[in-house]
């Protein structure tokens, strides 16, 4: 975690439901930072489904995606979906008047004193246009996949059942990304179900290179959330070697299926996984 500003209020806000949306922050859920004070407010969605956030009383900017600094406009009145297990940091100058931070429309944070607004209405910020600057690509790639996203009838616990398959599969038969140290890895990813699917490569972030065939910014992201009918395409740089898991981080789809590895030649694990084993990975 990055250090705070000096002189600054700088809070984790933990998103998750039980029942109805909860948040999780250190000092409970209303503090008040002096006005001028720089404000950096790390919200993280520990749930397994995306929210939309809002902030109202100040303009303020998306400092970070995912952990990785980004640059971009001052936003005030735009919502702004955030996938399941990913970050922003919403960075601010504390004003006069009370901030408040909703997610779905409900409080989440009040900062300063007095009755905040109701939560803004704007239009949903498209997180793949948002940052400016520059992220360059790789002139080419050591191999280009596809992977469709679907909603089909397999195979699980010996049975038939509704399951989340990657290209018709569901684990621990879809085949792992192999990858060599070093080496990028074009990655499209094609969401032909009726569900979003939050992909979330361990230990490595990827680069967006477009959504829908619209180019993205510079954004490296590790939770990028598929919705349905989407096309991402993605790169990845390998180089954390390892086995590492790369799942739908709405769990309940990885438990039922849409779950694979990226696995780095030369690299192995001692444990065996599957049922036989009664290692699942979820």
């Amino acid at each position: 975690m990055d250090a705070a500003p000096p002189g600054g209020f700088d809070r984790p806000v933990l998103l998750h439901t039980f029942g109805e949306l909860t948040s999780l922050v250190e000092g409970g859920t209303r503090q008040a930072p002096a006005p001028g004070t720089a404000v950096r407010l790390r919200v993280v969605n520990t749930d397994n489904i995306p929210h939309t956030l809002a902030l109202d009383g100040v303009p303020y900017r998306i400092a970070a995606v995912d952990g990785v600094e980004v640059s971009g406009r001052e936003l005030t009145a735009e919502r702004l979906p955030l996938a399941a297990g990913g970050r922003y940091d919403l960075a601010f100058t504390m004003p006069a008047g009370p901030v408040l931070l909703t997610a779905g429309g409900r409080p989440m944070l009040a900062l300063g004193h007095g009755e905040p607004r109701r939560a803004p209405a704007g239009p949903p910020l498209d997180i793949t246009r948002y940052a400016t600057g520059s992220a360059v690509p790789p002139a080419s790639f050591a191999r280009q996949e596809t992977w469709v996203l679907d909603r089909l009838l397999a195979l699980r616990d010996g049975l038939p059942q509704l399951s989340h398959t990657v290209d018709g599969r569901v684990w621990p038969r879809v085949p792992p990304l192999v990858v060599r140290r070093g080496e990028w890895v074009r990655l499209t990813l094609v969401n032909r179900s009726g569900d979003h699917h939050p992909m979330h490569p361990h230990g490595h972030h990827v680069l967006v290179l477009s959504r829908d065939g619209a180019p993205a910014g510079p954004l490296w992201m590790d939770s990028f959330d598929v919705a349905p009918g989407e096309v991402w395409v993605v790169a990845l740089r390998a180089g954390n070697p390892g086995v590492w898991l790369f799942h739908c981080h709405e769990l309940l789809h990885a438990a039922q299926g849409m779950t694979a590895h990226l696995a780095y030649e030369g690299y192995g694990s001692p444990y065996a996984i599957g049922d036989a084993h009664g290692n699942h990975p979820e």
